[in-house]
């Protein structure tokens, strides 16, 4: 598949992925459900269970993969365990419970410390075995059913898989490209009238940014690299949200005061400014989303001397009238552009890496 056609199905994939995810669900589902049927599958519908709990609430492969992993090991100790302990003490009520208090002990402080889902599984496999006590073989059945419907989930989720790390990705590189649309559309320089209320435009780059957010954990667990670089993924992801704070505050500045309007029209060196950091941005969504190679700027100083320079002319030409709104527009120029080339630099850290692997 050429590499037009590779960015196409990516993002196909990733712009309808609950949709996608319905439906890989509910075939996975009935696939699970009729084969049980079909070949008369003891306790069959346990699997199906494990198909809903593990595969229907979450859509990446990186959440399916974990909690298969942990219900399949919570399950397997579980039983064993249960097991042991009817055999040694079968018809003996009070020891049983007694060693089901151990159990939860053991798996909880020492086996499954550091995984949850496993303690649950674990304990909830052995409540199985000591209710099918009658019936052992009933009991093993059920675990057993459990460990098949979590590969099956595991193996669904890999069909089509969905990455957390490239809906990061794909998220960022929205959120930006949309930042420098309003960029470019609502900070113009020269610009004589205000245009309309952008809210509308603010409230869309929360969703990417929280988007993001909700998939880091995820992404963690599917890569080492970024488990070790977790600390810059959350910073990669706060960047953008500075970003798109420092916009919505110069929507405030720019009209705050009619004569600070005038003097921001006058400032040149704002509009040398702007289309730096406009190509800069064009160039980080573009990565992004190609996800081949991430250009950084490690030259570009981020200075707003000029600007300054030219506020002070102003003032000093008109000592009687001097608006604050212009001061904080520089500032806030600054902010932006200070946000934009770290946010750069970490994709090229989180990213670029990942690119020759």
């Amino acid at each position: 598949m050429s590499a037009i056609g590779e960015i196409f199905t990516e993002q196909f994939l990733y712009q309808n992925h609950k949709k996608i995810h319905l439906y890989k669900t509910a075939v996975t589902l009935m696939l699970t459900y009729l084969i049980g049927i079909y070949y008369n599958v003891p306790h069959s519908g346990w699997a199906t269970i494990t198909v809903v709990v593990l595969l229907l609430p979450y859509p990446q492969v990186g959440d399916v993969a974990r909690r298969s992993l942990q219900r399949s090991m919570g399950t397997a100790v579980g039983a064993i365990y249960g097991i042991i302990t009817l055999f040694l003490f079968h018809g003996n009520i009070w020891l049983n419970a007694l060693f089901f208090i151990i159990a939860v002990i053991i798996f909880s402080e020492k086996l499954f410390k550091k995984f949850d889902y496993a303690t649950l599984t674990g304990l909830l496999a052995l409540t199985i075995v000591f209710g099918a006590s009658h019936s052992l073989e009933s009991g093993l059945w059920r675990c057993g059913q459990v460990i098949i419907g979590s590969i099956i989930s595991y193996i669904a989720a890999s069909i089509m898989p969905i990455k957390a790390q490239r809906r990061i990705q794909l998220e960022a590189s929205d959120c930006i490209a949309k930042m420098n649309e309003i960029y470019k559309t609502y900070y113009t320089p020269h610009r004589s009238e205000r245009p309309k209320d952008a809210s509308k435009q603010f409230r869309k780059l929360t969703k990417h940014i929280v988007a993001q957010r909700k998939s880091s954990s995820s992404a963690i667990n599917e890569s080492k690299y970024l488990k070790a670089q977790e600390e810059s993924l959350d910073q990669f992801i706060v960047a953008q949200r500075l970003m798109a704070g420092a916009l919505e505050l110069l929507w405030q500045t720019q009209w705050a005061s009619k004569r600070g309007f005038e003097y921001i029209k006058e400032m040149s060196s704002i509009e040398e400014q702007q289309t730096q950091w406009e190509q800069i941005s064009d160039e980080l969504v573009a990565d992004l989303r190609q996800n081949n190679h991430y250009r950084v700027h490690n030259d570009i100083t981020v200075s707003m001397s000029e600007s300054r320079k030219e506020l002070h002319e102003m003032f000093v030409a008109h000592p009687d009238d001097t608006p604050l709104s212009p001061v904080a527009y520089v500032w806030l120029h600054r902010h932006y552009a200070v946000q934009l080339i770290r946010l750069q630099q970490l994709a090229h850290q989180l990213f670029e890496p990942q690119t020759k692997g």
